[in-house]
């Protein structure tokens, strides 16, 4: 059921612990003076107003809360003292909080002077563990936010979305707590230093994607060896040269998301992942059977697949995005012997799969999808025949899906 507005007189109820109701409308009004809840525990967001009763400073009396908070409408914030106000720095119960601006489009005008200085006077209390900054519009971060291993010791995920306007991030040497980092639509962003991550040895998750501008990430992957999970992708002025190093020293790793990255040889033969760090993935795969789910996005143009992933024999899950040029798939498919998982999409030039001997050693594949492949559908059917069916070599396979 849909709850348009919550009770008028809900500031009335001041025993109330629990409040359990979330909205993603930005536009949704808090009730008037929430401040009075003075025993409220749970609190899922708060909406910024305009108006007295509805602004930040009503969280300053909620020094009980817990959990997980999402502050949104921050744009609506006029400078630091009243940023301060909220008490965040006093609410030492507090696990996770989201800290929101409206989207850049979404804002009157063009000034973000004060962005910074909201940000300033929103420090949390050092016992918190999540942070989330989304759509912050300074272009620099505050000091608290700048020795985040001193001011927030506990912090184990840190989130940016939408900072447009930062180029430069949040250095985070021996960041022993932190486990995720995720830095998506920083479109300002350029460059993220090799020592950024140094000694950051609890580093379980790092995701950057959406970056337009960043060009270089020298991450020494020697500094995060406990990785679990790594997606670099859609930084479409990343060179393969500036990418991490040092895959052979991730002996836990078992996803990897990664490309399309820029290449200035325009070279008929060149791959975009010529310069990309296959030795030490490859050694470390062979040594170690952990990696298993991998996703790679090439570029429209792109008539090969990098030959060196053939040698990633444990995989099993392998998606693979807009290699548009590729007519046939190679034959070294046959090495994914562990391979339950194979999703193609963009492939719309794709009229072969491996040869039969290729595919019958894939005895573990149940699940095949290809989305625009044209071609290939029209010859992956029953009623398929002649030299070009592939109708034989998927017939097998439990779950099979081609789409034009």
């Amino acid at each position: 059921m849909y709850v348009k507005d919550l009770p008028k007189g809900m500031c009335n109820l001041i025993s109330l612990r629990h409040l359990y109701f979330y909205t993603f409308d930005e536009k949704f009004q808090m009730p008037l003076e929430m401040g009075r809840l003075s025993c409220l525990q749970t609190l899922e967001f708060f909406n910024v107003g305009r108006e007295k009763g509805r602004q930040i400073e009503e969280l300053g009396c909620l020094k009980n809360l817990k959990g997980s908070l999402s502050v949104r409408n921050l744009q609506l914030v006029k400078d630091r003292k009243a940023a301060k106000e909220a008490n965040l720095f006093e609410k030492p119960n507090l696990s996770r909080l989201i800290l929101a601006w409206a989207l850049a489009w979404d804002r009157e005008g063009d000034n973000y002077n004060y962005d910074k200085d909201v940000l300033d006077g929103l420090r949390p209390h050092p016992n918190l563990e999540e942070l989330a900054i989304q759509c912050f519009m300074g272009d620099q971060f505050p000091r608290w936010l700048m020795d985040l291993p001193t001011t927030l010791p506990k912090l184990a995920r840190l989130d940016f979305y939408y900072c447009h306007r930062c180029r430069e991030l949040l250095p985070l040497q021996n960041f022993t707590s932190l486990k995720e980092l995720v830095i998506w639509f920083c479109r300002g962003l350029t460059n993220l230093p090799s020592d950024m991550l140094q000694s950051c040895l609890s580093l379980q998750k790092l995701q950057v994607a959406y970056c337009d501008s960043l060009i270089s990430f020298l991450l020494d992957l020697q500094q995060t060896p406990s990785l679990l999970e790594l997606e670099l992708y859609a930084c479409p002025k990343l060179k393969t040269s500036m990418t991490p190093k040092g895959f052979g020293f991730l002996t836990s790793l078992n996803r990897l998301e990664i490309g399309p990255f820029s290449d200035d040889d325009d070279h008929e033969n060149s791959s975009i992942y010529n310069e990309f760090d296959w030795s030490g993935l490859i050694s470390f795969s062979s040594l170690s059977s952990i990696l298993c789910d991998l996703e790679l996005f090439g570029l429209p143009h792109m008539e090969s697949l990098p030959h060196q992933i053939q040698y990633l024999t444990t995989l099993m899950s392998l998606r693979l995005h807009d290699f548009g040029g590729i007519k046939a798939l190679p034959d070294w498919f046959g090495n994914f012997a562990a391979l339950e998982y194979l999703c193609l999409f963009g492939f719309k030039e794709l009229r072969h799969l491996p040869s039969e001997d290729a595919m019958r050693s894939l005895t573990k594949l149940k699940v095949l999808l290809a989305y625009g492949s044209p071609l290939l559908k029209e010859r992956c059917t029953p009623e398929s025949s002649g030299l070009d069916s592939q109708w034989s070599k998927v017939s097998h396979i439990q779950l099979l899906l081609i789409s034009d």
